[in-house]
């Protein structure tokens, strides 16, 4: 049986009236999309505090063999019709964009409560720091999606400076990965966060940790509500390497500043992050200035503020935002 076509996702598309959007299909993406969604923007190490950085993926295809067992001999009559399924639905992502339900009206954070271990800047005081912070966002994010019938599963997380083959490809041998400082990949929903790349550009400071993990995790947010995949098929349905393109990434990229802003309101003033160590880290937005796909400095700096502000997922509505707003 051949895929069934994927519909073209635009902007400002409605969910038709009582119609179900279909499985996200799983063939390999076409080669400019993987160009788009899967180059890293490599940053020198020197010239820049954070380099945010979004991989997006489409799984490879997976091909079931197996065999049609005959149906068993029976005395009596087959039913015409199915019994009804007792199995309640699965949470299904929703590939929209502007109208996505996630962005509705009204939708705020729980306030959470994050115990973090003391901040060090070891591996290991690290990787129990990320953990718990992780861990905490997981708690915070899970009853917001899944109250919207969106489905949840933590990230994994991986700390190595060379992760090898990852579902986005291998860093140390593709090009197009580069030299990333951290990294979201969708395909198996990991956060990658090289220890010893990020405390080269952390200056020391907590607050620049919490403003790349919370990034990172948005895009996770981004891909399990299916935010992620309807902007991979409008960048390859306005046309790779185009400024339309660039736009669709720089929105993405800005509601994950924006998502992150939404987190950390959430969590500022209790339990280890203090009002002002959740300040500090929106406040390090300003300095991951990435103009053609992240934003200026002046863009990033102000949707990380405006979730912070204002604590709706409406506020992150970058896709119904004039072209202004997102450099």
């Amino acid at each position: 049986m051949s895929q069934p076509e994927w519909p073209t996702v635009d902007l400002d598309r409605t969910r038709p009236s009582g119609q179900e959007w279909p499985e996200r299909p799983t063939p390999e993406a076409p080669r400019r999309r993987r160009r788009r969604w899967l180059a890293m923007v490599a940053v020198a190490l020197v010239c820049a505090l954070l380099a945010f950085a979004t991989v997006t993926t489409v799984a490879a295809r997976r091909t079931l063999a197996g065999v049609a067992l005959p149906v068993p001999a029976t005395t009596s009559q087959a039913p015409t019709t199915a019994p009804p399924s007792s199995t309640p639905p699965q949470p299904k992502p929703i590939y929209m964009l502007a109208d996505h339900p996630l962005l509705a009206s009204g939708i705020t954070l729980p306030d959470s409560t994050c115990t973090l271990p003391p901040f060090r800047r070891d591996t290991a005081g690290l990787t129990a720091y990320y953990q718990a912070f992780v861990g905490c966002m997981s708690t915070t994010w899970q009853p917001v999606l899944q109250a919207r019938g969106l489905p949840f599963e933590a990230p994994h997380l991986n700390l190595s400076e060379h992760p090898g083959e990852t579902g986005c490809g291998n860093p140390d041998s593709d090009p197009e990965l580069g030299e990333f400082t951290a990294m979201y990949c969708p395909a198996d929903t990991t956060l990658y966060l090289p220890v010893d790349r990020l405390t080269k550009v952390d200056r020391g400071r907590a607050s620049s940790h919490l403003a790349v993990l919370a990034h990172e995790y948005s895009h996770h947010v981004q891909q399990l509500s299916g935010l992620l995949w309807a902007a991979a098929e409008e960048a390859d349905r306005v046309g790779d390497d185009t400024p339309e393109a660039n736009q669709v990434t720089r929105r993405s990229e800005l509601q994950a500043n924006c998502f992150a802003g939404l987190f950390l309101a959430a969590a500022a003033g209790r339990g280890s992050i203090t009002r002002t160590l959740a300040s500090q880290a929106v406040g390090e937005f300003r300095n991951g200035a990435l103009p053609e796909t992240h934003g200026t400095a002046a863009h990033q700096a102000a949707w990380a503020k405006k979730g912070y502000q204002q604590r709706t997922t409406a506020a992150c509505n970058t896709w119904a935002a004039p072209a202004s707003e997102v450099g």
